[in-house]
């Protein structure tokens, strides 16, 4: 058997156990819990911003250029809009490129899902081997790069926030299930939300963007270069 095959044997197991049993999702807490975010509701002039949130999922780490994931963008755009709904950080904001040259900043999320390989494929050896029996872990990790342009398209700040869970699959977890835990999706989503509060926190406490002075009007943003 060659290694394409096998690989996909590998992974074939893998998602049949996943189906067949039962799994539980924690999160790894790489980041601190950010609660409540500086309020800038005092400021009269705070920045609009065009928003631009994308995801690249399920990445194997071997050098591969990333690809983007249509579902995983869309969850990771929800998360996104809903987490800047309660926050006063920014005068209005908007995930329409067709208004982003209304806007006085872009910021591009840009959210890269890595799983490696090699423990993937040692994870689903372990429970293909033992028809599920036996739980091995999965490792999702997540690193959001955070692009910061000023209304003319020019670089203000860029920088990583990185964080991972890790699901546990195997019959012997299913009595786990329902008893405190909560689902993968819930608590990926979890993780996703306190990475975008992370890098807002960051916006905010390092004054990234500007809230002294008001745009001129004639000022427009132009629309991101895509």
């Amino acid at each position: 058997m060659n290694k394409i095959n096998f690989q996909l044997v590998i992974v074939a197991a893998f998602l049949a156990s996943l189906a067949a049993s039962g799994c539980v999702t924690f999160p790894n807490d790489n980041l601190a819990k950010v609660g409540r975010l500086p309020d800038k509701s005092a400021h009269q002039h705070r920045p609009s911003v065009y928003l631009q949130a994308k995801a690249y999922g399920e990445l194997l780490t071997d050098g591969k250029a990333p690809v983007e994931s249509a579902s995983h963008t869309q969850r990771f755009k929800e998360v996104v809009d809903n987490t800047t709904k309660n926050t006063t950080l920014f005068r209005t904001y908007t995930m329409d490129e067709f208004k982003a040259r209304e806007m006085d900043y872009g910021i591009k999320l840009e959210l890269q899902i890595f799983i490696d390989q090699g423990k993937q494929a040692v994870s689903g050896t372990i429970i293909g081997l033992t028809l599920g029996i036996i739980p091995a872990p999965l490792t999702e990790n997540y690193r959001l790069t955070v692009t910061v342009l000023d209304r003319e398209s020019r670089l203000v700040n860029s920088f990583d926030v990185e964080d991972s869970v890790t699901t546990w699959i195997g019959i012997l977890v299913i009595p786990l299930m329902g008893h405190g835990s909560q689902s993968p999706n819930t608590v990926i989503h979890q993780v996703w939300e306190n990475m975008v509060r992370t890098a807002y926190k960051k916006l905010a406490e390092q004054n990234i963007l500007r809230y002294a002075q008001q745009p001129a009007q004639s000022d427009l943003h132009p629309a991101l270069a895509l």
